[in-house]
């Protein structure tokens, strides 16, 4: 396949998954819509470094997760924007520990990492998969979750 297919391919499939994973971190719909642009802009410039060991939409969610996470650290008012209401009834539940009818502010009160791993659970990714995504291990991936979820308990009480 050429790359102008392959990547218009990547682009009707991903672009959704991109975009809500990038508004869970930059917080407001112009900042993700911006990111989501630069993320694809990249992907289509380093397509050719895509060596097919996961899938695109791994290889495209990390490109999104450092765009987003580098977007906010350059915001000169050093604040999370604040989150649109969002709708999260089709949000996979687990039987995992999970906060009750989760709203997407109180990511604020988390660290990057703990942000981006509870944002990849919510999506549906499994601990496996969110350790390939973040270059770590399972158990760590595992350790920020729960890290996570505890404090968002304690700011919740």
């Amino acid at each position: 396949m050429r790359k102008k297919e392959q990547f218009e391919t990547w682009l009707r499939e991903y672009y959704d998954m991109i975009y809500n994973t990038v508004i869970r971190i930059t917080g407001n719909e112009d900042d993700a819509l911006d990111c989501v642009q630069n993320v694809f802009i990249t992907a289509w410039k380093k397509m050719h470094t895509f060596r097919g060991e996961s899938s695109p939409g791994t290889w495209l969610r990390r490109i999104a997760m450092n765009k987003a996470y580098n977007f906010v650290q350059r915001d000169q008012s050093g604040k999370w924007n604040d989150f649109e209401e969002n709708d999260f009834s089709k949000t996979p539940s687990t039987e995992e520990e999970s906060l009750p009818d989760f709203k997407n502010e109180w990511l604020n009160h988390l660290s990057p990492l703990e942000k981006s791993v509870i944002s990849a659970r919510l999506e549906g990714l499994s601990y496996k998969e969110i350790a390939h995504l973040f270059s770590t291990s399972e158990n760590s991936a595992k350790v920020s979750y729960h890290k996570g979820i505890q404090k968002l308990k304690k700011v919740l009480a």
